[in-house]
Order: C-alpha cells, then structure tokens, then sequence
C-alpha cells in the first residue's frame, strides 16, 4: 500500500484554471455538435465487445462524455448511459442531439468530475462499465480513482501520449511552460499501476492517430489563449504575443494545425 499510495502523490492534475478550460471546450463545442455516431470499426466499441463488457442490462457512465456520441452509441446495447462533462455547452449540444434522436435513457449533466461526490450522489460501485475517452477529466490519481470506484465491473481509459501538436507546442514554449502539460505521458504508467496495485489485471493497447485541424482565426485565438491559460498566468501582453503568434500562422482567415498521437488504451 505504502507504494499506491506514493504513485498516488506523483499523480497530479497540471490544469491552473477551470474557467479558461471550461471557456475553451466551449468554443471547441462548435466544432463537434453534429457528429456521426462511431461504427462498428471504433476502437471502443470493439474492445467493449471483445471483453463482454455489457448487456442489455448494464448501465454505463461516460466521464468527459463531451456531445455525447459514446453515450448515444451504447444507448442502444445496454440499459441506461449517464455522461458528464465540464463543458455546458458540450452538454446543451449533446441533449439536443439526443433529442433529435429520440433517445431517452441516456441523462447527460454538467460537473466538475474533480469536484464530484462520488459517495453522496450514489455513483460507487454503481456502474458496469465506466469510460473516460481522451478527457482531462481524469488528469490525476483522485479523478482516476473516483473512475475505478464508480464501476463495479470494467472501466476503459483512452489517454494521450507521445503527442505533438504544433500550434500548442509553439505557444507554450512561448510562455515558457513545459510542453510535457499537452500530454503527461507518465499518466499512462500512473493509471496502469494504480490499477495493478489495486488487484486488477489492466490490459492495454496503442493507437497512432494524426489529426488535420482548421479553425478559423478567432476561434483559434479564442481556443489558444484559454489553453494557455489552463496553465498559466496570462499577462494582457502574452494574450496579445498569442494572438500575433497566431496572426503569423494565418492562412486566408483559418489556422492549420497537426497533430500526432499514440492513445492508449488502458481497461480491465
């Protein structure tokens, strides 16, 4: 135990602002609100079927669950789906989806999962399978271990690793934060032992993503400024060093970025 718990301790969320990160998956809302529901070829969908993970009985909680298309894909295997997410907006998007859909036993809401009580809202032990895919809502070994308490059988984590994002990775290094911060590759490790330290038996799988992102100016802007900020402390002079930044990187009203990824996948 003495060394659960000093993973525990190394296990620590980077993000300095809830408001800036909440502003900015706001604005990144836009971009996902009409999304096409994952096949059967999704990563996700083929691991949970692979390992058996749900029935027609399950219920399923989706941490970070952003507009909700995992959430909206299970609903049609299992019982009921609950999603959480920090965004509203994200949330707003996806109840109007599900709507759109007529799905009606799946219960998004908005939360601060790091600020969640598990214990009063009678989420312990309560899920059979509980997701958290490619969300800083699990961005330390508390959030993390809320994740593990909630399922009461399977839970599958997607993290980033190894990534470089070039837009970000230059801002960053402009105001001097560590680059580290977009992607803690350690966490993969921390999740891993935390799980096996706990008795269970984690497996763990890699996938290599690039992504091709345009965004018009100002909502870049808007978008990378708030990412910084999660951070660190902006001065009106950095926002503004941003903004140039960004300026420079302006191709007829749009920014291109690329980025490159290993998820892995961590589930049990």
């Amino acid at each position: 135990m003495e060394l659960l718990e000093e993973l525990k301790s190394k296990w620590q969320s980077d993000c300095k602002d809830k408001k800036a990160a909440v502003e900015m998956w706001d604005t990144i809302s836009e971009q996902y609100k009409n999304y096409e529901m994952p096949d059967e070829g999704n990563i996700l969908l083929k691991i949970i079927e692979k390992e058996n993970m749900i029935d027609s009985n399950s219920k399923v909680l989706d941490i970070g669950c952003g507009v909700g298309q995992y959430s909206a894909s299970l609903s049609q295997k299992v019982s009921e789906v609950t999603g959480v997410d920090l965004s509203p907006k994200m949330i707003e998007y996806g109840k109007q989806n599900l709507e759109k859909m007529g799905i009606k036993n799946v219960n998004l809401f908005c939360c601060d999962w790091s600020e969640y009580d598990i214990s009063k809202n009678e989420f312990e032990n309560k899920f059979d399978l509980v997701l958290a895919v490619m969300t800083p809502a699990i961005g330390d070994s508390s959030t993390f271990e809320k994740m593990i308490k909630s399922s009461k059988k399977h839970g599958i984590m997607f993290k980033h690793s190894r990534r470089t994002d070039e837009i970000s990775n230059d801002i960053m290094k402009m105001m001097n934060v560590d680059t580290k911060v977009l992607s803690r590759d350690e966490n993969v490790l921390y999740a891993f032992g935390m799980l096996w330290l706990m008795g269970y038996q984690p497996k763990i799988e890699y996938n290599d993503q690039q992504w091709n992102i345009k965004r018009n100016y100002d909502e870049a802007c808007e978008i990378y400024v708030n990412r910084a900020r999660t951070f660190t402390t902006l001065t009106q002079e950095k926002e503004e060093k941003i903004r140039q930044f960004l300026e420079s990187k302006n191709q007829n009203g749009f920014i291109h970025d690329t980025i490159r990824t290993t998820i892995a996948v961590i589930y049990w």
